[in-house]
């Protein structure tokens, strides 16, 4: 019963100091009207600018004090654009691109480029190469924007055949090129989608790319 009795009184002592319900704050009324008015005046003033401010007439506050008053006046800043979102947004002036590679029946090595207009989804262009290389690709962008016919943004992945060169010529452009995360497909889910189509059918394909017939060319996948 001793102990008992211990433990529910040393519990209710620390309850009694830890508890923040009925504590009044310490600083006046004023202060903090104050500062809601020079965050809602002042947008870009963070917390150490206003209290510089504050310091003036003589108010000194903690940076963090500062900061908990400042969220009751400010609204919340809108959420920044998502990918899905930007995508909706731009279809019509977003291209892709990515490499495809297989295996032909006799077990030789293909590689294929091939770049989607995301609005669309229209296999724009189609190249097909043994040995692909930075220049390979370059030229291939210059077949497939002929005429100042090019998109706004393009969309593709880490790869090392986009090297200096193919930047170079998209750049020449006015190309915004957006990269796409480390091991994220689904940043590219428009290509990864075309790719899938391909492998199902890969020997059809390949085999009338390399004799110069795209039968994708205008297909929507």
């Amino acid at each position: 019963m001793l102990l008992g009795g211990h433990r529910e009184l040393f519990r209710l002592v620390w309850k009694r100091k830890t508890t923040k319900q009925g504590r009044k704050s310490r600083i006046p009324a004023a202060t903090i009207a104050l500062i809601s008015q020079i965050a809602k005046e002042n947008r870009l003033w963070g917390a150490e600018r206003i209290q510089g401010e504050l310091r003036k007439p003589g108010i000194k506050l903690a940076k963090r004090t500062i900061q908990r008053y400042m969220r009751g006046a400010r609204p919340p800043r809108p959420s920044s654009q998502t990918g899905s979102t930007f995508l909706k947004n731009h279809a019509t002036q977003v291209w892709a691109c990515d490499f495809l590679s297989v295996n032909d029946w006799r077990f030789r090595q293909l590689y294929a480029f091939f770049i989607i207009e995301l609005g669309s989804r229209r296999v724009v262009h189609v190249g097909v190469t043994r040995h692909p290389t930075d220049a390979w690709a370059g030229q291939q962008w210059r077949e497939a924007t002929p005429f100042e016919t090019h998109p706004k943004y393009l969309i593709r992945d880490n790869d090392s055949k986009f090297g200096l060169q193919f930047a170079r010529v998209a750049a020449g452009s006015g190309i915004k090129i957006l990269k796409t995360p480390y091991r994220a497909p689904k940043a590219n889910s428009y290509c990864e989608r075309f790719l899938g189509s391909v492998r199902r059918n890969a020997s059809t394909i390949f085999s009338s790319w390399e004799h110069g017939i795209s039968p994708v060319s205008s297909k929507r996948m």
